[in-house]
């Protein structure tokens, strides 16, 4: 019914390669979630498939009427046989749905081509010499596809149970065998740079808290012909917020006469920004073969210069036997990096 798309549907919420619904799948022991949805595993799906279709048979006793309740479902079979009276397919043909008797009439034709096929022209050999490996932490995609120049494509195309690029913990899923051996040398790095670089999270800008209009020191600004709140602000480098919360004003109109409170310049919400460094006093930046080497001494050998694009990961991999642990814990810093930085290159 899906000429074996683990994606195929049948338009009315059947899905993966035997079209089975929710409900089915869930009494047959499959799991469906927002993670992994094993109608689209071909092993897993097919037992349960065998499942459902023994249950029907017992209850029909008739293989024709069983794949059309599979298909159609077991009440529509039902109606339609009391309606013949006639406990046989062929009488309610002309009730079922065409959908229905095209599975019907697909499914006994690819019994008939598989059984009496002396040429052997139907054949399902494997693309990939693949074997299954038992997931207990969860694992980003991205981390294997980048410690590992794995191709995600192929690892989705092995596991289609997978709804996200992350296979969750405690999950069997199927890698190629070079890569299962692979993945099996390296899980610990991998694993290092899923949570230390991958997902590091990025550091929060700090923004000042507007003070209350009692508080610190304050200037009060009469409103002249031509102000308006944005020129104050900008005149006094402060923002039209703080104006508008100092003052209790809900809006931008202002009066001329009218007094504003000011308060002093290290209130401002919005950082200032840095200024902008001589072009002789910018760092520098390295090619990746480019390292500045110092004398060496007993704690490290080298003096590497952030460049654009690194991370630690990257750094890490120029230097024989060094990790990207051993290069934070050395300078004891974490994951994030700035251009210019200068990191120490301890001793192998």
């Amino acid at each position: 019914c899906s000429a074996f798309n683990p994606f195929s549907t049948n338009g009315i919420g059947g899905e993966g390669f035997w079209h089975l619904y929710y409900p089915q799948a869930i009494k047959y022991g499959l799991r469906v979630d927002e993670n992994i949805d094993e109608r689209k595993d071909f092993k897993k799906s097919t037992q349960a498939a065998i499942r459902y279709l023994k249950d029907l048979h017992e209850l029909f006793n008739d293989w024709e009427l069983t794949l059309a309740a599979y298909s159609s479902g077991v009440v529509n079979v039902k109606k339609a046989l009391l309606r013949t009276k006639e406990n046989n397919y062929k009488t309610i043909y002309s009730r079922l749905p065409t959908q229905t008797n095209d599975f019907v009439n697909a499914y006994v034709a690819m019994l008939y081509l598989s059984y009496y096929d002396d040429f052997e022209a139907v054949q399902l050999n494997p693309i990939f010499d693949a074997d299954t490996i038992f997931v207990t932490k969860k694992l980003e995609l991205k981390a294997v596809e980048d410690v590992l120049k794995a191709d995600i494509e192929t690892i989705l195309f092995l596991n289609p149970q997978l709804i996200q690029k992350t296979i969750p913990k405690n999950t069997i899923v199927k890698f190629t065998t070079k890569l299962k051996t692979q993945f099996l040398a390296q899980k610990d790095s991998i694993y290092f740079y899923q949570d230390s670089i991958l997902n590091q999270p990025k550091p929060k800008e700090k923004i000042d808290t507007i003070p209350a209009i009692e508080e610190g020191e304050f200037i009060v600004y009469n409103i002249k012909s031509g102000d308006v709140l944005g020129l104050i602000a900008e005149k006094h480098n402060v923002t039209v917020t703080q104006l508008q919360s100092w003052n209790n004003l809900s809006g931008t109109r202002i009066d001329i006469g009218q007094q504003l409170k000011i308060y002093g310049t290290e209130f401002k919400q919005e950082a200032a920004p840095e200024p902008i460094a001589e072009k002789d006093s910018l760092p520098k930046q390295t090619t990746p073969s480019q390292t500045e080497t110092r004398p060496s001494t007993s704690s490290y050998s080298e003096i590497y210069i952030v460049k654009s694009g690194d991370n630690l990961w990257i750094i890490a991999k120029k230097f024989s036997g060094i990790s990207a642990e051993d290069i934070m814990k050395f300078n004891n810093i974490d994951a994030n990096l700035k251009i210019g930085q200068e990191l120490k290159i301890p001793n192998k």
